[in-house]
Parts: C-alpha cells; sequence; structure tokens
C-alpha cells in the first residue's frame, strides 16, 4: 500500500484503468488461493455487507465508500462536500472486523491441530 499511497492518479490514467488493474489482480489472487469466486464484485459485496451488517455502518456511509452515485441525493451532494475521513473510518472499521474473523479462524485452525495431535 505504501508504494501506492497517493499515486494512484500518476499510475492509473482512469477509474476504469484502476478497475482493470484489480480484475487482473483477482485474477492472480484466484490462481494462487483456488478460489473460482474471487473477482471484484465478490470483494465490493463483501465489503458492503462487512459494512452494514457487521461493522453497523450505515448505507449512505456504504454507499460513499464503495464511490456509488446516489440518484435520489444527486441534488443534495451539490451542497455537500466528500469527506474522505467518513470513507476512512468505515475502511477501518470493515479491516478490523476482517482480523477479528482471521484470529478465530486461526484459533479455530489451531484448537483442531492439538486435537488431532492429542488424538493421535
Amino acid at each position: 500500500m505504501e508504494k501506492y499511497l497517493g499515486k494512484l492518479r500518476e499510475r492509473y490514467s482512469s477509474a476504469n484503468a484502476l478497475n482493470w488493474a484489480l480484475c487482473k489482480g483477482m485474477e492472480q489472487l484466484r490462481k494462487l488461493t483456488g478460489i473460482p469466486e474471487l473477482t471484484l464484485y465478490w470483494a465490493r459485496h463483501t465489503f458492503a455487507n462487512t459494512a452494514r451488517n457487521n461493522c453497523r455502518m450505515s448505507k449512505d456511509d456504504v454507499t460513499l465508500a464503495l464511490n456509488h452515485v446516489d440518484e435520489g441525493n444527486r441534488p443534495t451532494d451539490i451542497y455537500i462536500a466528500k469527506d474522505w475521513k467518513i470513507v476512512d473510518d468505515v475502511q477501518r472499521k470493515v479491516i478490523a472486523q476482517l482480523i477479528k474473523f482471521e484470529i478465530k479462524v486461526i484459533k479455530k485452525v489451531q484448537m483442531e491441530s492439538e486435537t488431532e495431535k492429542n488424538a493421535a
């Protein structure tokens, strides 16, 4: 992340170019993990679900974090400056939630491994 922080505009000429690069990266992750469902769509879906359902973020904040345009709020958005701190907050909470989940999975695997060793 540090390599690209603040440099996305220099590296990618448009949002479409960035999305293409992200899709290619997800393709590489699919090959490494063998998880065929691993796509950019899947990642965004997981992010949105985690933000809303596990982190209890508002739909508006999730929408903002996904950089979606809410047609119903388009006139209001003219008057409100985009606050990227809100997006940062959503992302921090999702990352913290995923870390908790990862720790839980690691502990479960370690316990199962210990149980198998003790049984043998």
